[in-house]
Parts: C-alpha cells; sequence; structure tokens
C-alpha cells in the first residue's frame, strides 16, 4: 500500500482563476475601505495569502490589524464578486486542462490527495464547484485556517492523516504554479511540482508540467512509486 501524499494549490493550479481572483480581491477590499490605492503585485507581500495579504493592507493603510467582522465582510464582498463575474462569463473559472479529472486518476493508483489553498474555504469551494472538480471527499486547507501557506500545507498535511488514517508519510508533495508555492514547500522540506507557464522560465530543480493532460503527472508518480 502507498503511504505518499500529493497536495494541490488551487488558483492556477487546478482553476484558471488567478486573474479574476485578483481583480475581485481588490474591489472588495477598496469597497469596504474606501481606499483608492491598493499593491496587487502580491509578490510584494509576506504572506501569499488572502487572511495574509488583507492583514498587510490593513497594517500599511490603517496601522492597525483587520478585526474578525471587516475580514467577514470583506471575504463575503469578495465571493460574491467572483460569483457575479463567473455568471457573467464562464471563461473566469475554467479548469486547468486536464484537472477535472487528476485527483480522481492519482488516487486511483494509490496516492492520498489533499487540497491546500491561499484563498478562503468560501472562494475556495466555489472555484472547485464551478469547474466541476470533485472535491467533496478529499481533505482541504486554506486561508481561514491560517495566513501562512506553510501553516495552511502542514495543516493539509494532518487533516490528510487523520482522514485516511496514516500516522505519517513517507513522500509529500505539493502542487503549485507560483515561486512563492515552491518556497513554502522547501520551507517545510517536502517536494515541489511546478505546473503552469509561469514557472517555466526558472531555473528548476523539480518537475513541470504545462497541464493535466497527456498523463505526464501520472507517469511522473507511479515512477516516483
Amino acid at each position: 500500500m502507498q503511504n505518499k501524499l500529493i497536495i494541490f494549490d488551487i488558483d492556477g493550479t487546478l482553476t484558471n482563476t488567478n486573474h479574476v481572483d485578483s481583480v475581485c480581491f481588490e474591489k472588495a477590499i477598496q469597497d469596504t475601505l474606501s481606499i483608492t490605492s491598493i499593491d496587487t503585485n502580491w509578490h510584494n507581500y509576506k504572506y501569499s495569502t488572502d487572511s495574509g495579504i488583507l492583514t498587510e493592507i490593513f497594517q500599511s493603510k490603517l496601522n492597525r490589524d483587520p478585526t474578525s467582522h471587516e475580514i467577514k465582510i470583506i471575504r463575503n464582498k469578495f465571493v460574491t464578486y467572483l460569483k457575479a463575474a463567473f455568471e457573467q462569463n464562464n471563461l473566469l473559472c475554467v479548469p486547468i486542462d486536464g484537472s477535472q479529472n487528476i485527483l480522481e486518476n492519482i488516487s486511483s493508483f494509490g496516492w492520498n490527495v489533499g487540497i491546500a489553498t491561499g484563498g478562503w474555504e468560501k472562494s475556495a469551494v466555489l472555484k472547485l464547484m464551478t469547474t466541476q472538480i470533485k472535491y467533496q471527499d478529499i481533505p482541504l486547507a486554506h486561508s481561514d485556517d491560517h495566513f501562512e501557506r506553510e501553516k495552511i500545507i502542514s495543516i493539509a498535511i494532518s487533516r490528510a492523516q487523520h482522514f485516511y488514517k496514516k500516522m505519517s508519510y513517507e513522500k509529500i508533495i505539493y502542487v503549485g504554479d507560483r515561486s512563492w508555492d515552491r518556497k513554502a514547500a522547501k520551507n517545510l522540506g517536502i517536494d515541489f511540482i511546478g505546473v503552469g507557464i509561469d514557472l517555466i522560465a526558472e531555473n528548476k530543480d523539480y518537475f513541470h508540467i504545462r497541464d493535466y493532460t497527456n498523463n505526464q503527472l501520472e507517469n511522473y508518480l507511479i515512477e516516483a512509486s
């Protein structure tokens, strides 16, 4: 029996939603705080998660942390804007090629599967449901759990251990599309797989795929078994 775990990010990794996510996130913050300028180069922030970025914006603009009520208001507005955008244009939320079946395919040959996203739970579930990616029987960790991506991944690992009844894993892989995903995996001492074009130009020491077609990921994991 396999004793290996693979954990997926969502935006840019399972769903093609990075742009609309950024636009709606910025709008929700601006509409709530009545501020005109936000740095939307998310790589400039210390924490690459919705909770972390929001806290940094509050600290830089208002010199304080957000209250739980303020976070709830912005989170709900964000999800409302996302849902409206998806309904207006269904091309704003589509699966990465091959991602609709990838979780089931990997599970079928013995790997445990989890999801760890820097987004909030409500927005994560909305994207997975809209793209018809079957997530319901997969352990999920998100930005409601913590503001640090490493902590979110660690929570996903713990939930996977509980869900799959494993004391530990001999191998863990995190799959993501951004440099901060790679950094988080490195900090945790786990393996990393890159997805999409944003990571292609990097000098990489990890396996990389454009999408989930052609069984590239499945073949790689079979060889790693």
